[in-house]
């Protein structure tokens, strides 16, 4: 599968102190389990990561899309976390993720950068599914 549009969704990291959240990717109606898929959250180089400040990522869905079913964490997927090396700053990071088969329709990231982690605001964080 060749990613576009449809399957990648990115966002400028948030403020300090704040939650941003990608856009939905819509995974269809289909009746019964999702069959095995991989979705993958990047994070770009970040250069102003304050040392030991931390961003954490999750990987939440909804079966409407958020409008009558708020997004919630999925089951199993966890949190990622990346974390400002010494001298500040964080390598670009990849999370690969399967998703469960009772994953509902619409799954989307968020990114919550710490209190005082710097301003990594002019970077991004991407979700799209795994080739």
């Amino acid at each position: 599968m060749i990613p576009d549009a449809l399957s990648r969704k990115s966002l400028a990291l948030p403020a300090a102190g704040a939650t941003a959240n990608t856009a939905s990717l819509d995974l269809g109606a289909a009746p019964g389990p999702v069959p095995a898929l991989q979705v993958e959250i990047l994070v770009a180089l970040l250069t102003a990561l304050i040392a030991t400040k931390k961003i954490t990522l999750t990987l939440q869905h909804s079966s409407d899309n958020g409008v009558g079913d708020a997004f919630a964490d999925v089951p199993g997927t966890g949190t990622m976390i990346v974390t400002g090396a010494a001298g500040n700053g964080a390598a670009a990071s990849l999370f690969r993720l399967y998703l469960p088969t009772d994953v509902k329709r619409y799954i989307r990231a968020t990114a919550t950068v710490e209190a005082g982690g710097g301003d990594n605001t002019a970077k991004t964080f991407t979700l799209q599914l795994a080739c």
